[in-house]
This record gives C-alpha cells, sequence and structure tokens, in this order.
C-alpha cells in the first residue's frame, strides 16, 4: 500500500542510491558532501510502497530575511520519480502534500531552481528575476585589492566575513538568505567537492566582498557580493583572478510558491498600496477567498473579508490565481536568492 510520509533521520540515507541513479550528472564528491551537510537539518519526504521508494522529496531550511525579518523558508530540491512510476501523477500528490503542510506551519513560500519550469508552473510556482536594486551605486574606483580563502578562517574571521555579506545584501535587496557561520562553512565544503573556493576579497584592510566558485573548464561564479562602491571593479576582479575568458557567471533563476499569503502578504514592506483581491488555490484552500492587502513603510496588514463586502466599496475587486497573485508580489521586490543544493 502507498503511503507518504516524512523520513526519520536514521532513513535519510536510505535515499541515497536513488539520488544516485536519477541524479547522475552529480559527482561523487558532491553527493559525498550533501549526504554528509544537507542531510543534518533537511526533511525529506516520499511516497513509498513495497518495493521502496517511488518518490521522494527534500526539503532544505533557509533563513530568509524579507524586509527585515526573518523566516525559515524550505528549498525543494532532489526532487525524483522513480522511472517505472512516472507520468501517474505521484509527484503531484506529494507536492500537493508539501504544501499543504507547509501552509499549516504559516510558512510563506517555497523556492526551487527548476529542471522542466513547465511542470511547477502546474503547482503554481513562478519566475523571480532579481529585480531592480533598491539603492543604485556610482561606479568604484580602481582600488587594489587581494583575495583570501574562507577555507582555513578562524570563527572570528568568519563572522566578520559574514558581517560583510548580510550589509551588502541588506543594503541592495529586500528578500535575500541570511548569512552565518554555518552557511559558509557548509558553502566552503559545498565548493570544494566542484574544486572551488569561496574568496574574501579585501582592500586597504577592510572587507569589500566575497566570492564563490566551482571550476569545471572554467571557473563557475555561483555568487559574487560586492560592496555598492565597489560594483565598478567586479569584472576586473574576476579577470585576474581567472583570466579574462577563464570564468562565466551561472545563471540561475528560481522559482517561487506561496504556501501562506496571510503569512506572507503580513511580511512585506512598500510604498502605500492597497490590493482587493479575490484568489482562487486549487492546492492549499486556506489560500482561497478574498483579502485586503495593505503595505506601508512599517508592514503589511492583511485581512480576510467577504466578497459581499468587498464589492460594496468602489475598488475594483481582482480575480487571481496563486500564480498570478505570487508573479504580482515578487515584482514588488528586489530579491537575490541563488542556491544549490
Amino acid at each position: 500500500m502507498e503511503q507518504i510520509r516524512y523520513l526519520k533521520q536514521k532513513e535519510k540515507q536510505n535515499t541515497r542510491q536513488m539520488y544516485e541513479t536519477i541524479f547522475a550528472e552529480d559527482s561523487k564528491e558532491f553527493v559525498d558532501y550533501y549526504y554528509q551537510w544537507k542531510i543534518k537539518d533537511n526533511q525529506m519526504v516520499v511516497l513509498e510502497d513495497s518495493k521502496g521508494y517511488e518518490v521522494m522529496m527534500h526539503l532544505n531550511p533557509y533563513t530568509i530575511c524579507i524586509s527585515g525579518r526573518q523566516e525559515e523558508v524550505p528549498y525543494i530540491v532532489a526532487v525524483a520519480t522513480r522511472p517505472d512510476c512516472r507520468r501517474q501523477g505521484k509527484m503531484q500528490q506529494v507536492m500537493e502534500r508539501v504544501l499543504r503542510d507547509l501552509q499549516q506551519q504559516h510558512c510563506p513560500f517555497a523556492f526551487l531552481l527548476p529542471a522542466n519550469p513547465a511542470y511547477y508552473y502546474g503547482q503554481g510556482f513562478v519566475f523571480a528575476s532579481e529585480g531592480e536594486k533598491k539603492v543604485e551605486k556610482e561606479q568604484g574606483k580602481e582600488v587594489e585589492w587581494n583575495c583570501i580563502p574562507l577555507d582555513g578562517m578562524n570563527h572570528r574571521q568568519m563572522q566578520q566575513a559574514v558581517e560583510v555579506a548580510n550589509a551588502i545584501l541588506a543594503e541592495e535587496y529586500d528578500m535575500y538568505i541570511h548569512r552565518d557561520v554555518a552557511y559558509y562553512e557548509r558553502l566552503v565544503q559545498e565548493v570544494r567537492s566542484e574544486q572551488g573556493e569561496v574568496l574574501l576579497i579585501e582592500s586597504e584592510g577592510k572587507n569589500i566582498g566575497i566570492l564563490s566558485y566551482g571550476k569545471d573548464e572554467q571557473a563557475e561564479i555561483k555568487e559574487f557580493l560586492l560592496s555598492g562602491q565597489q560594483m565598478g571593479n567586479r569584472q576586473d576582479i574576476c579577470d585576474r583572478i581567472f583570466g579574462k575568458n577563464g570564468w562565466k557567471e551561472e545563471e540561475m533563476r528560481m522559482m517561487f510558491r506561496i504556501t501562506d499569503l496571510q503569512a506572507f502578504s503580513g511580511m512585506l514592506k512598500g510604498k502605500n498600496e492597497v490590493w482587493k483581491i479575490s484568489v482562487k488555490d486549487e492546492i492549499v484552500p486556506e489560500n482561497n477567498g478574498t483579502w485586503r492587502i495593505e503595505w506601508n513603510s512599517k508592514g503589511g496588514s492583511v485581512t480576510k473579508v467577504s466578497e459581499e463586502d468587498m464589492e460594496n466599496e468602489a475598488e475594483v475587486l481582482q480575480k487571481l490565481d496563486i500564480s498570478e497573485v505570487t508573479e504580482k508580489i515578487v515584482k514588488k521586490m528586489s530579491i537575490f536568492i541563488r542556491e544549490w543544493g
């Protein structure tokens, strides 16, 4: 008999064979890293029968900063279906269960890096670009700089690197993944599995940025955070480290899906704005209904009202699918979320 369930910690290693079979493009070094580091605090959801796992999905937790507030949000990854179980709606069952569970936990949204975007559109996910930064910076003057590998740094040095990264992100973006020492310790191990490094960029005794990359034929820049006044030196730094034709920036477009409309909308800040919307969500029924959402510089206010009361007001009531609502909200924000595992 089939059942959907969350694996216990001691069972997680049992999914490795399925992972290696379906994600054969991942190196042994990366899979070793993943099953040593990522499964420590993630959740794994499976659909299983008497033969074993038919479907698996990993929920890797990240602390997201949204308009100055922090919330733990899952990155959905390692989404896999056993070959003999494909095209039978089994993954759909697992995704629906996960999205409903996240709403019950009042988790505002989930995100993923899609292998097949068309599939996730049907689940209410939409793409979000990184968007316009909150502030525009002038091109920096050329400066002397050097880079120092994070690997081997002591805790105090790592903490200083963390502070630099979070300060850059907070200045430039409305939503981003919060960094801490554990985040960078894990990232060092991840890029090491791809023959790469995480480098602290230093100039005139000050930390000005962090660069992480993996390496194949070229260096693949996963992330380069550089303080705004130094942005004009970005290409020069990469050229001097890797050579002019020795690097490329990895393209990474994430998809987002609201799981709890009330929780997410209440976290946002922005210019004074009121939305009056009727929402349809085929998967998470708690998001259905008529909502009055108001934002200002201090935060969001979300109220569920009757459609009759709303229609008595002068403003037009918008009728939107949950994917349209998600897209409408993320377009309001400058977002920097780039993750791999």
